[in-house]
């Protein structure tokens, strides 16, 4: 083979590698993947103690579809301060419970099942009492105050979006139950939607 012939082959074959370099698109740090916020969050006061029921989001931090979550963790601080509202910070939390999502692992299990049988995939569609979850904290007491998290986390347990803490003085289901969006808690880093 001459050196003119292997340039002829080498210079097209550089070109067409050099286009190929890059299709992956620019690196984003792994928090880009977590969760956003949870949907639909309602507290219920009890006799016993408060009931949380909530819907799983529906995208990550990106605002795509979530393609992967672990599951919930619920933390709850009690208040400080004199009158006992003043809102911990980020670290005064303990986590009450964690919570296993598994409705979208279910859905592509559905899918990747749909397509082994030969049928369309983009049929199968999401169980909606799958992506429905509750909790209910039986451990507060008459009079206490407290502070409640939910946080989404994905299954690297990088945790996901909260945009409200939920404030409760407890007394039974007479307690009085106050929303709080985390942007106007001094103290608090923000959670970006």
């Amino acid at each position: 083979m001459s050196a003119f012939s292997a340039r002829v082959v080498f210079v097209p074959l550089f070109f067409i590698m050099l286009a190929g370099c890059g299709k992956y698109g620019a690196p984003f740090a792994p928090e880009s993947l977590s969760p956003r916020a949870v949907e639909l969050l309602q507290v219920t006061p009890l006799i016993d103690g408060v009931k949380f029921s909530w819907k799983s989001p529906g995208a990550d931090q990106r605002g795509k579809d979530l393609r992967s979550i672990g599951g919930y963790k619920l933390y709850r601080s009690e208040g400080t301060g004199p009158d006992g509202f003043g809102v911990p910070p980020n670290s005064g939390y303990t986590l009450l419970s964690e919570i296993e999502d598994r409705h979208i692992a279910e859905l592509q299990r559905r899918k990747a099942e749909a397509l082994a049988k030969n049928e369309p995939s983009s049929k199968v569609k999401e169980d909606p009492a799958l992506s429905q979850f509750e909790f209910t904290d039986k451990t507060p007491v008459a009079g206490g105050k407290y502070f409640y998290r939910i946080v989404p986390f994905n299954q690297g347990d990088v945790e996901g979006q909260v945009r409200q803490i939920v404030r409760v003085a407890f007394k039974g289901e007479a307690s009085e139950v106050v929303f709080i969006p985390v942007n106007q808690i001094e103290g608090l880093v923000p959670e970006e939607d």
